[in-house]
């Protein structure tokens, strides 16, 4: 009666597979986690028969960042004017044919500045077969834009200038093998869409007595570690319109 313990009572259950769970799971959250910060995604929960959409930021927000409670019309407020109504369009569709969505459309800043984000998302539905919630990755795919119209600018200006100088542009890769002739290159050699791009073909275009020199001094350039620009000048053979001189550059690019 002095309350002194005369016996002890323990159960042990075998908790490795839940342990193993567990350790999955954090693995996968880290994955999803790098996979998000190296797309520069934020995640987003529509609850969509309140509005409420919660944000979570990406990685180019502010440390002090944290989830964002946002109602419909607010979101749909910052959505670029020219974009907001085939937005809202491409969204019922998905969520009226049950598949994930999957759209890009610009949203305007606080500061005026215009943004490129991607909404990827998956929707929810209730027994009576409505969409009550989508939850998903919302990307920033500015810098990306940004640097495809850059692209864009830099094909058109080349575009501008071999057409000006009546220039034309070929390319050969090796590993695996393929060629590629402009639609002006074509032009010059008097080559149809429907002529392939082979070496054969343009071996017939070569005037004979040029054909060897011209072939010699490619060889040689593809050997030569320098890798400088190549420069000829040769004959070929237009079908239609006889004997051209045609001044070639070859630059020769390595792994």
């Amino acid at each position: 009666g002095e309350g002194r313990p005369i016996q002890i009572v323990g159960v042990v259950i075998n908790i490795t597979e839940r342990k193993r769970v567990e350790e999955a799971l954090r693995e996968n959250e880290e994955r999803l986690r790098m996979a998000m910060e190296a797309a520069n995604a934020g995640s987003f929960d529509w609850d969509i028969v309140s509005g409420v959409i919660v944000w979570t930021p990406g990685r180019h927000s502010s440390a002090e960042a944290h989830s964002v409670e946002q109602d419909y019309q607010s979101w749909r407020a910052a959505v670029h004017p020219q974009d907001i109504d085939w937005v809202e369009a491409d969204i019922a569709k998905c969520l009226a044919e049950r598949r994930d969505l999957y759209i890009e459309y610009r949203v305007l800043r606080p500061d005026g500045s215009v943004r490129w984000v991607s909404n990827i998302g998956h929707a929810f539905y209730n027994e009576a077969g409505q969409a009550v919630r989508m939850k998903g990755l919302r990307i920033d795919l500015t810098d990306r834009k940004r640097a495809e119209e850059l692209l864009r600018e830099r094909e058109e200006r080349l575009r501008l200038a071999l057409e000006g100088a009546k220039a034309g542009v070929w390319e050969v890769k090796f590993d695996p093998y393929s060629a590629y002739w402009s639609k002006e290159y074509r032009d010059l050699f008097g080559l149809s869409e429907a002529d392939e791009a082979t070496n054969e073909m343009w071996a017939t275009r070569i005037h004979p007595d040029d054909l060897q020199r011209v072939v010699d001094a490619n060889n040689k350039l593809l050997s030569s570690e320098e890798k400088e620009i190549g420069r000829q000048e040769f004959r070929i053979m237009h079908p239609e319109h006889g004997e051209r001189w045609i001044l070639d550059f070859v630059g020769v690019r390595g792994d």
